[in-house]
């Protein structure tokens, strides 16, 4: 047999027995069967298998637990370069120790690990690995080693963030279009980023990252990318933005929406009601909502609905308010049901009833919704709370 059809009845056997293992729990043949098969990959040396034997002892998957039988096979899979493995040893070590290890000798080796699974990620990123660079930012932000100072780790994270951007840039510049995205979102908000992180920037340096993706933004607008276009129209559209940069931000919304870019209708239907960046009007800023909402984008749902329960920019549609409203209070939008609810309080479009509008204010509350929590102070649903 050729070695082409030896990896491949290799990775054949690898995928059954991942596959029975996911799903074959109440036949304890089969998951023998499999462990076995996994032991067998492991013992020959694939790394995959190896973790993967490691997992089943570690999890106690259909067996009992056995940690020291899952760090061997670990350690195993790490010394063949498995970051998995090495992050997997690490947290052994630190919350399953084997039985019978004492806590500094479990500590140590989970220091140990913990080290050794940066220093391979470090190995990767210095090569240009994008994902290692980012999962060492955010590593070092939030799961430093047990020995390192709060404000060294903090250093870290900043430089692997730095080294991230570099390599996003690098590749961005080689004409990938997913990374100059991805670099675009992560200078304009922070896309990835922990908060803790971003905190330590100045206001020199987030103006200086605002303005690269504007840059960015405008390079893939050229390139005919709608989501550039809203973005370009979120970027101008700014607390107490100049008249002409919310003329900017309008153009690009609308460049958006004539793309098919759902969500752009919204902003276009907010600047048609507040008169940003174009002359006010009710009755456009109404058809932008109706247009996003044909396309089934839930925030110009919900504010097509709401013209149409207020008859802002047209008449009143109070049945066709509710489908709407009802529609998003399936995906538990907390501003849907407090709507539904205020109607069923008032009888709009549904005869009144106070024990549908309690039950809508009370899911609506539970996901934070200020003035639903507010409506059920009302003595009206005092016998309610009882």
């Amino acid at each position: 047999m050729d070695k082409k059809a030896v990896a491949a009845e290799i990775k054949m056997r690898y995928q059954y027995s991942t596959r029975v293992l996911q799903t074959c729990a109440d036949d304890p043949d089969k998951v023998k069967e499999a462990a076995e098969i996994l032991k067998e990959l492991a013992e020959g040396g694939h790394v995959e298998a190896q973790r993967s034997l490691a997992d089943f002892y570690s999890q106690g998957c259909y067996i009992e637990p056995d940690q020291a039988k899952a760090a061997y096979w670990y350690e195993e899979a790490a010394k063949r370069g498995s970051l998995k493995a090495a992050e997997a040893l690490a947290g052994l070590y630190c919350c399953h120790a084997p039985d019978g290890m004492s806590p500094e000798q479990a500590s140590e080796l989970a220091l140990k690990w913990h080290k050794r699974w940066f220093s391979m990620l470090e190995a990767k990123a210095e090569k240009g690995g994008i994902k290692e660079a980012e999962a060492l930012m955010n590593g070092y932000m939030y799961q430093p080693p047990a020995d390192m100072e709060g404000e060294q780790a903090t250093a870290l994270a900043r430089k692997w963030y730095e080294k991230w951007i570099a390599l996003l840039r690098a590749k961005a510049e080689k004409g990938s279009i997913r990374a100059k995205k991805k670099l675009a979102d992560v200078l304009y908000s922070g896309n990835g980023v922990p908060e803790e992180l971003l905190s330590e920037f100045s206001d020199e340096e987030d103006d200086h990252s605002l303005e690269q993706s504007v840059e960015l933004y405008e390079q893939l607008a050229a390139q005919g990318d709608a989501e550039a276009y809203f973005s370009l129209g979120c970027a101008y559209d700014y607390f107490e933005a100049p008249e002409e940069d919310l003329k900017k931000s309008f153009a690009y919304f609308m460049k958006a929406a004539q793309m098919g870019y759902a969500q752009a209708y919204t902003c276009l239907g907010s600047a048609y009601f507040r008169g940003k960046g174009v002359e006010k009007d009710w009755i456009k800023a109404r058809e932008m909502y109706q247009a996003g909402a044909a396309m089934g984008n839930p925030l110009a749902e919900l504010q097509f609905a709401n013209c149409l329960k207020r008859g802002t920019g047209g008449e009143k549609d109070y049945s066709a308010a509710m489908m709407l409203y009802l529609q998003l209070a399936e995906h538990r939008n907390d501003d849907a049901l407090y709507e539904l609810g205020d109607m069923f309080l008032k009888g709009l479009g549904a005869e009144a009833d106070l024990q549908k509008a309690f039950d809508c204010f009370t899911k609506a509350a539970k996901h934070g919704n200020r003035a639903a929590g507010n409506a059920l102070n009302s003595k009206k649903f005092r016998d309610f709370k009882k």
